[in-house]
């Protein structure tokens, strides 16, 4: 037994260098201190009892309002568990840490914290990362939580290997995950896995009571903990906010033989404790305040403040106590200026910068003045070298209403201060060879440490300067330091960007620019937008030579710029040794902006994210590739997972997520930001068939593929499941999928040359309808992905149409029978009799195919399209027919649409016109919109009711004015085949 010991720790430590690939660069400073003895007893207790339950909840949520002290008491529990070996692993989510700390990385800590404890675990850790089944830097945190933590966890409770106490893993401040802007997805993504959490394993999560976590946390089978405060704080939470008030009172009086015990007094004790009402944060800033200043003084004036109700009109106990703070440490109108300035430029600076770089932004301010403020404010200041403030609610209290006129910070002077300050700093630092680069035939990279030679104030400027431009005015003195950016500044300023490998930050700043003066200025022609655009195209021309080698911003790019392109002929005589081109210079910028190349075969499916700023490419060499869309070069490396070519590729709207569809009869979601799959290949279309076409909803919540097995396939893109039935009815292959905008129906093109409608959403995005040529409709729950109930049947013939009422009560179908029918979608009963033609029933309806039907926004009204030529106006509640038909086209009616408001309907026609109707009178509105050369299939209002699509047979698209009737543009072309 003892060699075997000796063999196992032996090979435990010839496994570490594997496991380490686990932790890289995500550990985290701790900035808390543990309870106080004899405190929080109550609290701690009620964990640990959890903790030793085998039989009770698997989650504990202990939350509350900032500053209660939620990752003391998780900081305390994490000690005592380690020390009585219970502890599986801890993270501290930080918001400043947000860009590092990924769901992806808290999942590789677990890992290797739980791979520490349990050598099975750690046996499936190491087999998993030597076989590159496990890469930390590519593989989705799906796959990293499943077959690292999930999987090995689960197996051990049914293999019984976990007998006796529980280990636990504890997530401290979850709120903070993602911090405050553009990683907040991580804590979308990390609550998404907590709901498969291990029903055996413990899991104590600390955090604010945000709403995205309540919903997620509270209530079901999870124990909670709330730390209330104010009125509802409990006795045994004032008992130790009065116990740490006493201790630390001490502590500070010892040095001082001049300070008269008892100090403080009991009813001094007493009143703070109460004027704290639970929040820690309060007791703990007033030790920090008391011990910077002179004790028994700043403990008189602030108990007097406390006693005397002297508080600003609805402040709390904690705003109050930072008033304090400001009134005691800022007393001269020079000292709250430089206060003023200095909190300010805190706040509105993107990132955390040093005093230094602070005292080059604002150069009114020496460092002295700003170590005077920081040495003021060192209660509400982080400890570190970069200037941040330790609590949110500190910057809150600044800039809100709560605050006085005096100490009051501005957000849009702020702005304006670090904007104008950007400026500044660039018209005096920045010039020609920002990185003394000695030849031009080095790339960027060759060359060490080239971005160290950039000082930090002004790359912070280079990069910023936009963002804080973004919220001015368009005033002359900000348009005058804007046009001598441009003039004197330009090609420096991209040096740097090129110097960083940034160059998409110009793009960014530019189109910003570009914006803010188009929306800001009176002037059709003004000067800036007209030199940013230039730029704009400057980098989308050259941005490839450029990002790689600064001094291609001159050699490649300057030189071959367009003639009369503002940037030659503003900056090109600057440079007279620079290469003339006497001959076959372009006079313009070249409608074609870049060939991107790196693909391997031919490329079958291009797509731009939703902002732009990205495109994704599936090619035949079985990848996936993510370009930038301004410099045109390639984001990482390629997406590697299809066995085949890949055909089809999209953004999910928000630019998060990239779905692919294969030859390999596969589909797989991409993490866009990282570049890893999520989870495993959606498979489900029949036998062996390409996925020839695939599809996000505008809420990115399901997707849409199409394939040559001649089905249409819904799928839940959280859960990866496929939603219902294939939707059939193409007898050919399926080349094209979408989502209408408010993702209630789903077109598809095949080359069988039909277009179909296929299914109708609900508004709320809960349920699906689908209507088929078996002659049945179907509900669907969009959730569980199984069908509601039996089909819906009544129809003698295909179903052609289908369509929710907006509050999803009701469902409206048409078919080929030549009747509309409503139905209740709670209980899937019919609603009256079907819609009928006049010979069968009392009710004058259409007499023949029912091919479209739609309700109003209210949900009062429907309106059918048939091919008898007319259209009907029918009462929802009734079933009765509104008026006589609308009669007027000499042909089938395709499609018919209401405006939002519900006045106007609009149908197209066989007879190759567009009608607009009165929907009260029933007249038509103007003559026909003609212009089609074939029957019109699809007709649409956008949203405001001002234009109207239509889709036909002539193979266009049109745009039309529908005020006046007339085109909007001429027809878009670009379909092979009927729309």
């Amino acid at each position: 037994a003892f060699s075997q010991s000796i063999n196992c720790s032996v090979e435990m430590r010839l496994d570490d260098p594997v496991l380490e690939r686990l932790k890289s660069g995500n550990s985290t400073r701790v900035m808390h201190n543990e309870c106080m003895s004899d405190t929080r007893v109550d609290i701690l207790k009620s964990i640990y009892e959890w903790v030793n339950d085998l039989d009770g909840p698997n989650i504990f949520w202990l939350h509350g309002h900032p500053g209660t002290g939620k990752s003391t008491i998780a900081l305390t529990v994490a000690k005592h568990l380690r020390e009585s070996g219970q502890l599986g692993s801890s993270f501290f989510f930080q918001r400043d840490l947000a860009s590092s700390q990924s769901p992806a990385s808290l999942w590789c800590s677990v890992a290797y914290d739980l791979a520490q404890k349990h050598l099975d675990i750690r046996k499936n850790a190491i087999k998993k990362l030597r076989d590159g089944e496990i890469d930390p830097n590519q593989t989705s945190y799906m796959d990293i939580f499943n077959k690292l933590i999930n999987d090995p966890l689960t197996t051990r409770a049914e293999s019984h290997a976990c007998q006796g106490r529980h280990h636990v893993v504890l997530l401290d401040a979850l709120d903070e995950c993602g911090g405050l802007n553009k990683h907040r997805s991580y804590r979308k993504d990390v609550l998404n896995m907590l709901g498969c959490w291990p029903s055996q394993f413990k899991l104590l999560i600390s955090s604010r009571d945000e709403n995205d976590i309540f919903s997620k946390l509270n209530g079901g089978q999870n124990r909670c903990m709330d730390l209330e405060i104010g009125k509802n704080v409990t006795q045994q939470s004032m008992q130790d906010i009065l116990a740490y008030l006493r201790f630390s009172f001490e502590e500070i009086a010892k040095p001082y033989k001049s300070i008269q015990c008892p100090w403080p007094t009991e009813v001094d004790l007493q009143d703070m404790t109460k004027a704290a009402a639970g929040l820690f944060i309060w007791a703990s800033t007033v030790v920090k305040l008391v011990g910077d200043g002179q004790p028994t003084k700043t403990l008189a004036v602030l108990l007097n403040r406390i006693r005397t109700g002297q508080v600003v009109s609805h402040l709390v106990e904690l705003e109050m106590l930072y008033l304090s703070i400001l009134e005691s440490r800022f007393r001269k109108p020079e000292d709250i200026e430089f206060f003023r300035q200095v909190s300010g430029a805190i706040i509105a600076a993107r990132i955390p910068l040093s005093a230094e770089a602070f005292a080059k932004l604002l150069p009114s301010l020496d460092k002295e003045d700003i170590e005077f403020v920081c040495l003021q404010l060192r209660s509400v200041l982080d400890a570190g070298s970069d200037l941040r403030f330790t609590h949110q609610s500190f910057v809150d209290f600044l800039i809100g209403s709560q605050c006085p006129e005096n100490f009051h910070c501005n957000r849009l002077g702020l702005e304006r201060q670090l904007a104008l300050a950007c400026f500044e700093i660039m018209a005096h630092e920045l010039h020609f060879n920002m990185g003394n680069i000695e030849s031009s035939h080095q790339r960027n990279k060759d060359i060490p440490d080239l971005s160290q030679k950039i000082e930090k104030h002004v790359s912070y400027s280079c990069f910023y300067w936009a963002s804080h431009l973004e919220n001015l005015e368009y005033k002359e003195t900000t348009r005058k330091v804007v046009l001598s950016f441009l003039e004197l500044k330009l090609l420096s300023w991209l040096e740097v960007l090129s110097i960083y490998n940034v160059l998409e930050r110009a793009s960014l700043s530019l189109a910003s620019l570009v914006t803010w003066a188009s929306v800001r200025s009176s002037a059709k022609n003004d000067a800036i937008k007209t030199m940013a655009q230039d730029c704009l195209s400057f980098i989308r021309a050259f941005g490839v030579p450029m990002s790689q080698a600064t001094p291609h911003i001159y050699l490649s790019g300057l030189a071959f710029s367009p003639q009369e392109s503002w940037i030659h002929r503003h900056y090109f005589d600057h440079f007279p040794r620079l290469l003339k081109v006497n001959h076959a210079l372009e006079v313009n910028w070249h409608y074609l902006q870049g060939i991107i190349r790196g693909h391997e075969n031919l490329v079958g499916s291009v797509a731009f994210s939703a902002d732009g700023r990205r495109i994704v490419s599936g090619s035949d060499d079985q990848t996936i590739r993510l370009w930038d869309a301004e410099t045109q070069q390639p984001i990482g490396e390629p997406l590697c997972g299809h066995e085949n070519s890949v055909r089809s590729v999209a953004f999910s709207a928000d630019g998060r997520h990239i779905v692919s569809g294969s030859y390999d009869q596969t589909i797989r979601l991409w993490d866009a930001e990282t570049r890893k799959p999520i989870g495993e290949p959606l498979r489900g279309h029949e036998n062996s068939n390409s996925v020839n076409s695939v599809s996000f909803s505008a809420d990115g919540r399901h997707i849409v593929s199409g394939s040559d097995d001649q089905t249409i396939r819904l799928w839940d893109a959280e859960t990866h499941q496929p939603i219902g039935e294939p939707l059939r009815g193409h007898k050919n292959w399926v080349n094209s999928v979408a989502f209408s905008a408010d993702g209630r129906c789903i077109v598809s093109g095949s080359d069988d040359q039909t277009l179909r409608l296929s299914v109708s959403f609900s508004a709320d995005g809960r349920h699906i309808v689908s209507g088929s040529d078996d002659q049945t409709i179907r509900l669907w729950n969009a959730e569980t992905q199984q069908p509601i109930g039996e089909p819906l049947c009544g129809h003698e013939y295909s179903v052609r149409s289908v369509s929710f009422s907006a509050d999803g009560r009701r469902i409206v179908s048409g078919s080929y029978d030549q009747t509309i029918r409503l139905w209740d979608a709670e209980t899937q009963q019919h609603i009256g009799e079907p819609l009928r033609a006049h010979e069968n029933w009392p009710l004058r309806g259409h007499n023949n195919s029912v091919n479209s039907v739609a309700f109003s926004a209210d949900g009062r009204h429907i309106v059918s399209g048939s091919d008898d030529q007319t259209v009907r106006l029918w009462d929802a509640e009734t079933q009765q027919p509104i008026g006589e038909p609308l009669c007027g086209h000499e042909y089938s009616v395709r499609s018919v649409a209401f405006t939002a408001d519900g006045q106007r309907i609009v149908s197209g026609s066989d007879d190759q016109t567009i009608r607009l109707w009165d929907a009260e009178t029933h007249q038509p509105i103007g003559e026909p919109l003609c212009g089609h050369e074939n029957l019109v299939s699809s007709v649409a209002f956008s949203a405001d009711g001002r234009c109207i699509v239509s889709g036909s047979f002539d193979q266009t698209i049109r745009l039309w004015d529908a005020e006046n009737h007339q085109p909007i543009s001429k027809p878009l072309h670009g379909h092979e085949n009927s729309v």
